[in-house]
C-alpha cells in the first residue's frame, strides 16, 4: 500500500476544506481514504473517556521497517493535517504502533512529536476529543500556499530544521540496520509523499543524490562492521546490500582507497600498537 501522492493529498485537502468541524473533516478523510484505495485503506476514528482514538490501516501486513516508516508517515502527516485544518496545534496523548519494538530506531521518534509504543493491536495516535468540535477555518489560498513546501509544513517543527538528505539516510541507515533490502527511489519517494522528479529535484537543490547517500550509508555501515565486529567479508556484503562481494571489494577501495580486508587488518595493527603503548 501505497501513502498518499501528493496530487491525491492536495485533492482530499481540498473536500475536508467544506467540513464545518474536525470530526467531519475525519469521517471524510476516512471515506477518501476508503475509495480511493480500493477498499484496502482504513482511517478510523473512535471516541471513549474524553479521548478521541485515530487508527490507521494501510493494508500492508509486512511487520518491516520500510512498513513502518510508511505508517508512521501517513499518522504524522494526518496529526499536522488536522492541526493545519482548525489552526490548533493538535497535543497528541499517545501513538500505537502495531509493529516489535525490535525493530525500533531513535530517527522515528522524529516523525511524532512524542515516543510510539510498540506492539500495540493497531496503528494510531490518541487526543483530546474536544478538538473534534473545532472549526475547520482554512481557505482554499492557504492550502496553495501550503503545498508551496509540503510535505515539510505537515511534519512536526522540528522536521524543518532537518534536509530532505537527512530523512533520506535515516531510513536508509533503519534499512541497513534491521537486514531490510535497501529502498528505491520510488519508494523513498512515496515515503515523502513527493513524485519521483520532485524527489530527485530536491536533493539536487541541497546538493545531493540518492546515489551519493546510499553510498555514503553503506560507507559508514561497512566501516562499522569491519572495525566493530568479526563478520566476515562475505558476510558484510550482504549486510549492506551488496549482490557479491567482487562488487562491494570495489565499491569500498573507491570509497578508501583500501580492500576491506586491509582497511580491517590497518585497523587492528594500529589498535594494537596502541594498546602496547598503553
Amino acid at each position: 500500500m501505497r501513502p498518499l501522492p501528493v496530487d491525491y493529498l492536495k485533492l482530499l485537502c481540498t473536500a475536508l476544506l467544506s467540513s464545518p468541524d474536525l470530526k467531519t473533516a475525519i469521517a471524510t478523510a476516512s471515506a477518501y481514504e476508503h475509495i480511493t484505495f480500493d477498499h484496502r485503506g482504513q482511517l478510523r476514528l473512535t471516541v471513549a473517556d474524553g479521548i478521541a482514538t485515530l487508527a490507521i490501516d494501510l493494508g500492508n501486513r509486512k511487520r518491516a521497517i520500510g512498513t513502518m516508516l510508511v505508517e508512521l508517515y501517513a499518522l504524522a502527516t494526518y496529526h499536522r493535517l488536522f492541526g493545519w485544518l482548525t489552526h490548533d496545534e493538535m497535543v497528541l496523548e499517545d501513538v500505537l504502533l502495531n509493529f516489535p519494538s525490535a525493530i525500533a530506531q531513535p530517527v522515528f521518534g522524529a516523525m511524532l512529536p512524542i515516543e510510539p509504543r510498540f506492539d500495540q493491536p493497531m496503528n494510531a495516535i490518541r487526543f483530546s476529543a474536544r478538538y473534534l468540535d473545532l472549526p475547520v477555518n482554512r481557505t482554499y489560498d492557504e492550502l496553495n500556499d501550503l503545498f508551496e513546501t509540503f510535505p515539510f509544513d505537515f511534519l512536526p517543527p522540528d522536521y524543518e530544521h532537518r534536509t530532505l538528505t537527512e530523512g533520506v539516510r535515516d531510513a536508509i541507515m533503519a534499512a541497513l540496520d534491521s537486514g531490510d533490502s535497501l529502498p528505491d527511489m520510488t519508494r523513498l519517494a512515496n515515503l515523502f509523499a513527493l513524485s519521483v522528479p520532485t524527489f530527485r529535484r530536491r536533493l539536487a537543490r541541497e546538493g545531493s543524490s540518492l546515489n551519493t547517500i546510499r553510498d555514503t550509508c553503506r560507507r559508514e555501515r561497512a566501516e562499522h562492521l569491519l572495525l566493530r565486529t568479526g563478520l566476515t567479508i562475505k558476510q558484510i556484503t550482504f549486510r549492506i546490500g551488496f549482490a557479491d562481494t567482487p562488487s562491494f571489494r570495489r565499491a569500498f577501495r573507491n570509497w578508501t582507497g583500501l580492500s576491506p580486508q586491509a582497511f580491517r587488518d590497518g585497523a587492528q595493527r594500529y589498535l594494537g600498537k596502541a594498546t602496547a603503548r598503553c
